[in-house]
């Protein structure tokens, strides 16, 4: 028997009853003591994570998105466009406005502290969120508390709140949980025979802001579906009532999404059958991140190809359908460690491998994608808790060991926090715990050039190419290095390779010119200075270059208006303003004769 799809007392009876009567609670009312325990999350969580306010931006997708990203002075371009292959909006409107607070008073120059303190803020806008979820399902405040602080402070969530860029997936994942907490209010209020809609529409609107900010938020529908089908599966004529909604909001976005950026990796698309190991290992990944959180960094080089070449394990065969059958054996048993696994593999789906995505040209996993899936853990440790002291555990000692955790973490987190402080620190990490990383090499390998070891970084780079043998910057930094030590036929090759994937870099086909003049390719190297002057015009060093090769080839007309626009893009450029003088001298004699 079932009142309103919740179990009725005596129905079933569980080895867990406890556990299981927490997550069939009808949801905690607001108390005092809530927010006693919603204010040591938001502080712990600041001890945490706040040393990042202090850190700049990173080398690493922070230059696209924010420090060179023009669109976030034209957020209408960026509602009828994706940018970065990313159809994002609600993120771009938000980064807009941080920027327009951040910049200086040329507005070019952005101070990283807005950004890391928003990205703070909404991080414990979210944690508290987390806590009332917890509440909502029926845990008590102390334990629904130490399960917001796994959601808040685990040192998987370090990535999404110190990397600038990583504030999408704070924005769309908080979006999310506060959105289950609003469907769970309407489920509530439904079952009471309450007016439901405003908490139901309300839950609707943050579940497409999360759509909007981030693609990875689909997964929100079938969270929730599988947390009622555990929880729930008496009420399902409402909970489906409440769903079907959002499946036909969330299907033409995705089409929508995939018309504006449909390339979006096909080009490292695995067959059918291998996503199915791709999923699996990544789910092992996870959960061992999960259990044991350390030698964490930004690229771990886990890719489809290096499992692929390595011959995966047969026993990977086999994880899919062990989570289905342990999730179907716990449910009657240990319902909220069912219901914890399924909300964390349910959220990691679109980021398993089933559908390509570009990062996976890099790696199949990174610590951010688990941001929403963090509640799995959440719950399962706030229901563990909980059903000790149920059983007899003292509260005090369990308490403890709740608090001491919790403050392990938080330390964890802290540490975790200082390898973000600044690009040498973040990728020399990157570097020591995965050497094969592509992001890791080509990263170090920048700031070794920068800094005066060319020979050390060439290293670096020839190993990135063996990771990523096409990518442009990559070869466009080695090319660079090759002309430096007048290699100009390599370079040219490399140049060319880079021009392939980046026809409209201006720099590039200034550096491929300069080599071909090296190698006396006078009109190859003009139709190149010629191609960079008219993706970047007025460019005083490309006008001067252009100007002496007409000059080479006796084209004085040619280089003397070559010399003259570069005095018109800046008037105190010496050696045109000499260059210019000597054709004059030379087509005075000429008339004098």
């Amino acid at each position: 028997m079932t009142t309103n799809g919740y179990p009725a007392e005596g129905s079933i009876e569980p080895v867990d009853a406890s556990a299981f009567s927490v997550i069939h609670g009808r949801g905690a009312v607001s108390s005092r003591t809530t927010w006693l325990v919603g204010m040591v999350v938001a502080a712990v969580t600041l001890l945490a994570l706040g040393r990042i306010e202090a850190h700049p931006f990173v080398d690493w997708d922070d230059p696209n998105n924010l420090t060179e990203n023009q669109h976030l002075k034209s957020l209408g371009y960026c509602w009828q466009h994706p940018v970065e292959n990313f159809y994002i909006p609600v993120t771009y409107t938000v980064w807009g406005l941080l920027a327009f607070v951040a910049g200086d008073a040329s507005g070019r120059v952005l101070d990283p502290q807005v950004f890391h303190i928003a990205s703070l803020a909404l991080h414990v806008v979210a944690a508290i969120g987390a806590l009332l979820v917890l509440r909502r399902l029926g845990l008590r405040p102390w334990p629904a508390g130490f399960g917001a602080l796994i959601f808040a402070v685990h040192p998987l969530q370090t990535e999404a709140v110190a990397w600038a860029t990583g504030f999408r997936d704070i924005l769309s994942g908080g979006a999310c949980v506060w959105a289950i907490w609003f469907y769970l209010r309407a489920a509530e209020a439904w079952d009471q025979k309450n007016c439901w809609w405003p908490q139901y529409l309300l839950a609707t609107m943050l579940f497409l802001v999360g759509l909007l900010s981030k693609p990875q938020a689909v997964c929100l529908p079938l969270v929730i579906l599988a947390m009622e089908v555990l929880r729930r599966p008496g009420a399902w004529r409402q909970w489906m009532g409440y769903l079907l909604p959002w499946v036909g909001l969330t299907l033409p976005l995705i089409l929508f999404t995939r018309h504006l950026q449909p390339s979006v990796g096909e080009h490292i698309a695995a067959p059918r059958l291998d996503r199915v190991l791709i999923a699996s290992d990544d789910l092992v990944f996870y959960f061992g991140k999960i259990i044991v959180p350390v030698n964490l960094t930004v690229d771990y080089a886990h890719s489809t190809q290096r499992l692929l070449q390595s011959g995966p394990h047969v026993l990977l065969w086999l994880v899919l359908p062990t989570l289905l059958v342990l999730a179907w054996y716990l449910h009657r048993r240990l319902l909220w460690l069912a219901i914890g696994m399924a909300i964390f593999v349910c959220a990691l789906m679109p980021v398993l491998g089933f559908v390509p995505f570009d990062f996976q040209t890099y790696s199949n996993v990174a610590n951010h994608y688990v941001y929403v899936a963090m509640l799995g853990p959440a719950l399962i440790g706030a229901c563990a808790l909980q059903a000790a002291v149920d059983h007899g555990v003292p509260k005090l000692v369990a308490a403890a060991a709740g608090g001491l955790l919790g403050l392990v973490l938080a330390g964890a987190t802290f540490h975790e926090a200082g390898y973000w402080k600044d690009d040498v620190t973040l990728f020399s990490r990157n570097l020591e715990l995965q050497p094969d990383s592509f992001v890791a090499n080509s990263q170090v390998g920048r700031d070794y050039y920068h800094h005066g070891r060319p020979d050390e970084a060439m290293l670096l780079y020839r190993h990135a190419l063996t990771i990523k043998p096409m990518d442009p910057e990559t070869r466009f930094n080695v090319a660079n290095w090759l002309t430096r030590h007048g290699r100009f036929e390599e370079a040219v090759a490399d140049y060319r390779i880079a021009l392939q994937a980046w026809p409209q870099r201006a720099e590039i086909h200034v550096n491929l010119g300069a080599a071909l003049a090296n190698q006396g390719k006078i009109e190859d190297a003009i139709t190149e200075f010629q191609a960079s002057n008219q993706l970047s015009p007025g460019n005083p060093k490309v006008l001067m270059e252009l100007g002496m090769l007409s000059m080479q080839r006796q084209e004085v007309g040619a280089a003397k208006k070559y010399f003259s626009d570069v005095l018109a893009a800046d008037p105190n450029f010496g050696p045109a303003r000499s260059m210019l003088q000597q054709i004059e001298q030379f087509e005075h004699s000429q008339r004098a004769k």
